[in-house]
């Protein structure tokens, strides 16, 4: 018979880890513990030891990789494989997606535990009834015979909450979980959050989003240099402190001051845009869009998912048919595919880095060139030298933060990622830039860097084009914000004088 642990007793509780990949410390001595039940929030910069930690406590990093213990309900546990851990009732919802797109909710739920009751058949029907049975129980809004490729990236993220729910965890790792969702749909999780903790589910919730975790969770970590350096029971919560924690410092004001001058000449010009919805007939998911962005200006593209906001960047930049017509300094131009924008000096950073936008197989000067050879190459020759001085140049404007530009990218935290797509798109030259989700998935420190680089973009005479689903970062950092609802421009206002509760309110529609 099994001897129950004492009430008291930590659900789960982290004593020393320590971890190393080469001569790179990951994590040193990193500890906490989170109550049965208890919502525990997980910061700190990118860089700070939170994914090395995650992969340790599921699994991924085995026993005997790393030094210290983990008790799972007061007993000691040595797990040797992502399967180990989930048997031992710990889930893990990653940040990057991972879905399978030819599939169903339903199978993606499901996947590598489909139901076959006696026998090898999957009787579908079942699989379905299932699906929909978590779903609705989880207060998750996607219908379970949807296939997934036909979702936006927030639903896809919900898809994979529901698959580590399938399985009624005792402990739900969360790794921003709301970096695809609008305010309304991170709303909604947190709701999913709250009712799962209520239920006895011990969630670790890792967000670079403050204000989300104050929220929901009861006590929060911090990370840093991959130590643990605070720790904050609900009653202690303080933003400013946190901050200070997770960057060792006190940060400078967020967003830097717009400029004094005035933007320049009309840069790009759209008028009546349109793009087809790629599954409805007779609907457009960009509706008759008309928009000019000045050189040395900062245009923040608000709405919710399924505004049409990507679509248009993706019209821009050649990846998806539009009518209408689109003017590059006042010249006429047609936009069939990426090299088309590219010639006509529009650069694109895409919203997904992993399956858009970085190269896992290469080191990080040539994922930064490899879109700009030609540039570096003489009668199809490549200049390595000319590789070097400018990926060089980005390495340390930008501050990758890495021993060198020979890394591989895979070993780089999430906002050195970012950064090195970054530099990609702006080793091109653009003078029209346009940025999907710029600041997904990174730190504050990295977000105030990027803020940075993007006002300075538009100082040097850049036009700058900013989707975002934080209104706060499109009110910080734009100096105008357009509003989609339903592909549709439904509102226009100044930087200076729009409110987080104005844009929600056009964006959704609201009169």
């Amino acid at each position: 018979m099994t001897t129950p642990a004492p009430p008291d007793t930590p659900c789960l509780d982290v004593r020393a880890l320590s971890k190393s990949f080469g001569g790179v410390q990951a994590l040193k001595h990193a500890s906490f513990s989170v109550a049965a039940g208890q919502v525990h929030g997980l910061l700190g910069a990118n860089g700070a030891g939170k994914s090395t930690l995650m992969k340790i406590l599921t699994g991924l990093y085995p026993h005997g990789s790393y030094d210290g213990e983990m008790l799972l309900r007061g007993k000691p546990v040595r797990f040797r494989s992502p399967s180990d851990a989930l048997s031992a009732g710990v889930g893990y919802v990653p940040q990057e997606l991972n879905v399978i797109d030819q599939l169903t909710v339903a199978e993606n739920v499901f996947v590598g535990r489909l139901p076959s009751p006696g026998g090898r058949m999957v009787r579908l029907p079942d699989v379905r009834r299932r699906a929909t049975a978590l779903l609705d129980r989880r207060g998750i809004p996607v219908q379970a015979d949807t296939v997934v490729a036909k979702l936006p990236a927030s639903a896809r993220q919900l898809v994979m909450i529901a698959r580590a729910l399938a399985v009624d965890p005792d402990v739900l790792i969360l790794d921003e979980p709301t970096s695809s969702l609008t305010s309304e749909e991170t709303d909604r999780l947190i709701g999913i959050i709250r009712a799962l903790s209520a239920d006895g589910v011990t969630v670790i919730l890792i967000s670079h989003r403050i204000p989300e975790i104050l929220s929901v969770c009861d006590a929060v970590t911090v990370l840093r240099d991959g130590s643990t350096v605070a720790t904050f029971e609900r009653a202690e919560f303080d933003e400013a402190q946190m901050v200070q924690a997770i960057v060792g410092r006190r940060v400078e004001a967020l967003f830097p001051d717009r400029g004094r001058t005035e933007p320049g000449a009309e840069a790009i010009r759209m008028s009546h845009l349109s793009v087809a919805h790629p599954h409805a007939r007779r609907k457009r998911v960009v509706d008759d869009v008309s928009l000019s962005v000045r050189h040395g200006e900062i245009v923040g593209i608000a709405g919710l998912i399924g505004a049409g906001r990507t679509e248009l960047l993706s019209a821009l930049y050649g990846r998806v048919p539009y009518t209408g017509t689109i003017e590059v300094e006042g010249r006429p131009v047609r936009i069939r595919r990426p090299h088309d924008a590219q010639q006509a000096g529009i650069g694109l950073l895409t919203e997904d880095r992993k399956s858009e936008g970085m190269l896992f197989n290469l080191d990080i000067a040539r994922n930064i060139s490899i879109a700009n050879l030609a540039g570096i190459s003489a009668h199809g020759i490549l200049d390595k030298a000319a590789e070097r001085s400018l990926t060089s140049d980005y390495f340390k404007q930008l501050n990758i933060k890495a021993p060198s530009a020979k890394m591989m990218v895979d070993k780089l935290s999430g906002g050195n990622q970012q950064k090195v797509v970054l530099a990609r798109v702006l080793m091109a030259g653009p003078r029209i830039i346009l940025l999907d989700e710029p600041t997904k998935g990174v730190d504050i420190s990295t977000k105030q860097e990027i803020y940075r680089l993007i006002r300075s973009l538009a100082e040097d005479g850049a036009a700058v084009i900013v989707v975002s689903s934080e209104f706060p970062e499109l009110i910080g950092v734009s100096d105008r914000i357009v509003v989609l609802c339903d592909g549709r421009i439904v509102a226009e206002v100044p930087a200076g004088q729009a409110t987080e509760e104005g844009l929600v309110a056009a964006a959704s529609g609201a009169s």
